[in-house]
Parts: C-alpha cells; structure tokens; sequence
C-alpha cells in the first residue's frame, strides 16, 4: 500500500509535500533527533463534521480528540507502510514543530483567512491540519504518488464578512478578545470579556467568523472520517460535563482545561443555564 492509498482510506483527500525548510520552523526541539534539512512535511487536511446549530460548543469540540487520532492512530498506521521501514517518520498535529496553516500553505493546499484560520481549497476552514514529517526523498515522493508543493503563501477574498460576524470586533485587531481564545482563558474574565462570551452564546470555542465566511459556504458537504462519527457530544448544561468520569472527560478536546473553566463560562448565562435553562 502507497501512501496516498492509506491517506484516501482515512477520507484524507487533500495532501501535499514541502520541503521543512521552507516551513516557519517554531519548535526545532520535537525534531532535534533529524537531520532537518533533509525532511520533507506531508501536510495533511482532515475534514471534520460541523456542530448542530445552536450548538454551545465550537465544532472542533463536539467530536473525538483530533490530537489522538493523528498522533496515535493515523502515526500507527503509516508506521507500517513498508515505504517508512528504516525511515524518520513523525506524525504531529497542533503540538507541532511548524507553523502548520503556513506550511498548508506553501504545500498549496488552501489559504490565509483575515480571522487567522486555514481554508482549504477542498473544505474549507472545518479541518485538522496534521503532517507526517519524513526523510523520504522527492524522488521517494514522487514514487509514492505525493504531490510536492512550494508556494508562496496566498491570502483570502478579504472581504470583511467574518470581521463584521465577530461579536468582539477583534479580527485584524489581534486575537486576546476572540471568543475563542476568552473561553478556554484560565482564571478570571473581565466585564469586557464575559460580555463578549455572552454576545457569541458560545461556552467553548466559536463559530461564528467561520461560518459568516463565503469560501466555506461554497464547500460541498464532505464525507468524513468514521473515527469522528462514532460519537459525538451535544452539551446542553453544565451537569452534562459534571457528570462524565475523568477517563470519560479527558477524551474529548475541551479536556485539556479543567471543568472549572467551563463551568465558569456557563455561569455566564445565570443559573438557570448552568442547571439546564437555555441562553
């Protein structure tokens, strides 16, 4: 089996190579046992399925932690192709060594939003980005079926449709109000962020610029990994987080911030939220 076979059997169809040096190398220390100027980046585009509207929690959270499936499961697989016997061969996904939206890029696989997400050209911006690092060769590569790309980084339509969608009007102005970032922020939230979380009626993450975005409403609907559609979450109050078990808890993404937090973002909504009432 070549790799792209193994990649369309996991509904990844959008794939492409670039050269690591190219890349905006961020963290050389998950890398410093290769020889880094003879890697190559496989970037990976992984669609994901979008949340039910009025869904309180941003897609990326409703389904299976994504950092798992690369890192652990994907990684197992092509760790048995026979291309990577005797070979470097990392899997990475968020926790990364590169910029990853910039790296799709230059492999050409989509572009720059104003909101800072990664739009594919094939689904948009409700993806996973992850990359197999290697040192196969380009002739390897070529072998194998995987496309090699190395461009300059293009940008959106710019055409302000997710800055005017922004309930904190934070798009271009940095990302310290987007809702997004407020509510996984650990701690305290001040009057000017809690108000911006109750405007978005998000208690974790946020949709909104994404889905105000015209190059994703063009997006055909996907078919889409089976490892994300076996389960998925529907949070409605906050006793649906306080009643799952730690093992339960831990393996959804929001996991990585302690129930506290998102506690403190139902409480936002007054009580009768937190109970079950709805925003």
């Amino acid at each position: 089996m070549k790799i792209p076979e193994l990649l369309n059997g996991e509904f990844i169809d959008s794939f492409a190579a670039v050269r690591l040096k190219h890349c905006k190398i961020t963290k050389e220390r998950l890398i410093a046992d290769a020889e880094t100027d003879k890697l190559f980046a496989i970037m990976l585009v992984l669609p994901y399925p979008r949340a039910k509207e009025g869904s309180l929690f941003a897609s990326f959270s409703t389904i299976p932690d994504y950092h798992a499936y690369f890192t652990k499961y994907l990684s197992e697989k092509l760790s048995k192709l026979e291309i990577f016997n005797n070979k470097y061969m990392r899997v990475f996904s968020d926790h990364s060594p590169i910029d990853e939206r910039d790296a799709a890029c230059r492999a050409g696989l989509g572009v720059m939003g104003d909101n800072g997400l990664f739009i594919s050209h094939s689904h948009g911006s409700f993806v996973f980005l992850g990359e197999i690092i290697c040192n196969l060769s380009e002739e390897e590569l070529e072998r194998e079926g995987v496309p090699i790309g190395c461009v300059i980084p293009v940008e959106c339509l710019h055409c302000s449709a997710c800055a005017a969608a922004c309930p904190a009007g934070c798009i271009g102005h940095g990302k310290n109000l987007c809702v997004s970032h407020l509510t996984q922020k650990k701690g305290h939230l001040s009057d000017i962020e809690a108000d911006i979380i109750r405007k978005s009626k998000y208690v974790w993450g946020c949709d909104i610029c994404a889905l105000a975005c015209p190059m994703n409403k063009a997006i055909k609907e996907a078919e889409y990994n089976p490892y994300f559609l076996k389960r998925s979450i529907n949070i409605e109050k906050y006793s649906d987080i306080e009643e799952m078990s730690e093992e339960e808890y831990s393996s959804w993404p929001f996991s990585w911030r302690k129930k506290e937090v998102i506690k403190r973002n139902f409480d936002l909504y007054g009580s009768d939220n937190t109970e079950g009432g709805n925003i």
